[in-house]
């Protein structure tokens, strides 16, 4: 009867424990199952996170796509009562948001090169620059409402700057394209690396016209252009120079001022030809030609476009080019204009 009862007891023991293995089992399973459950909901949040980091990549290479060129001369050099919001003509100056994407400037043109001798080539335009996207009229209707003025006379009203000529004792022969700012010999060997251009004119007869960079001038392959081949060169004493690079461009002054944005300002610079350290106008003036400014230097990167409005003058003490430039804008917040501060640091 013992054995028996033993027996039994054992077999209910047996069942019991198979039951337990079971609902631990059957918690294992359930457990495994949440976990992989909340894997997959972790795999499915990386990759959603993955997304919103390539999509807000995206969306800051579309607003610097769109950043609005910078025109230092009217930023830097004029005073003004009010910011100088740009305003529509016609409009009762309400401002015009302009910062759509324009399409890259189209030109089908024949390369002009850079020519160093003999009588330099005329621009071909047989192209058109795409007009300012999302403008109720004309670029040439624009105006600043309240540009102020000109901070001296190196700058007058209409927004081009003085640029003498190595004689000219009104206006400096330096220029920084960056701030455009005119520089006379004092200030250019103060800060030699804020110089990006040199406008010569040799008083030898010959009216023949320079633009020669820092670089070319600082080794001695411009000594003759300062005036006779024994007059002192000054860059010759500098210790840094920019090594930057010119060329002349096949645009027009009214292409010139429909540059708005930086993807066009870089594609005027990319179609420019012949890239060089001097540019050299034998007997020929330089009234409406554009050009093309690089400086690629490690602590000073600089795109540049310089219309000359005007060369007033020769070779003498009065010779000077009325220019305008425009510059590839730099945008620290992410608004699409470009900021001041950032070429203030650039420049120091």
């Amino acid at each position: 009867m013992k054995s028996i009862l033993f027996s039994l007891s054992l077999l209910f023991l047996c069942i019991a424990a198979s039951g337990q293995e079971n609902k631990v089992v059957k918690k294992a399973e359930k457990i495994n199952a949440k976990s992989q459950e909340i894997s997959r909901t972790s795999e499915k949040v990386k990759e959603q996170a993955n997304q919103v980091a390539t999509n807000t990549k995206t969306v800051v290479q579309n607003v610097k796509s769109v950043i609005k060129i910078f025109e230092p001369i009217f930023a830097i050099h004029f005073k003004k009562k009010n910011k100088g919001v740009r305003k529509e003509a016609g409009t009762n100056n309400e401002p015009v948001d302009n910062r759509q994407a324009p399409a890259e400037p189209v030109l089908t043109t024949a390369p002009v090169a850079n020519n160093n001798t003999g009588t330099p080539p005329q621009p071909v335009v047989t192209g058109e620059y795409p007009p300012v996207a999302n403008t109720a009229s004309a670029v040439a209707q624009q105006a600043y409402s309240d540009p102020g003025v000109p901070e001296n006379q190196n700058y007058n009203p209409d927004g081009s700057a003085n640029w003498g000529n190595q004689h000219n004792a009104e206006y400096g022969c330096y220029l920084d394209a960056v701030t455009g700012t005119v520089l006379f010999g004092g200030d250019a060997e103060e800060s030699p690396t804020s110089v990006d251009l040199i406008f010569l004119a040799p008083n030898d007869g010959q009216n023949t016209y320079y633009l020669v960079t820092p670089g070319f001038a600082h080794d001695g392959s411009a000594d003759c252009f300062w005036g006779s081949c024994t007059t002192n060169n000054p860059t010759r004493s500098w210790k840094n120079v920019n090594e930057s690079e010119v060329a002349l461009t096949n645009m027009t002054g009214a292409q010139f001022e429909k540059i708005q944005y930086n993807t066009q300002l870089s594609g005027a610079v990319k179609n420019a030809r012949g890239f060089a350290g001097w540019y050299s106008s034998p007997g020929s003036k330089l009234d409406g030609k554009v050009f093309a400014v690089k400086t690629e230097m490690e602590n000073r990167t600089a795109y540049a476009l310089i219309y000359v409005v005007k060369h007033v003058g020769t070779s003498g003490s009065s010779g000077h080019l009325k220019i305008k430039i425009k510059v590839t804008g730099f945008d620290n917040n992410g608004d699409g204009n470009p900021d001041v501060s950032a070429y203030e640091v650039r420049n120091n």
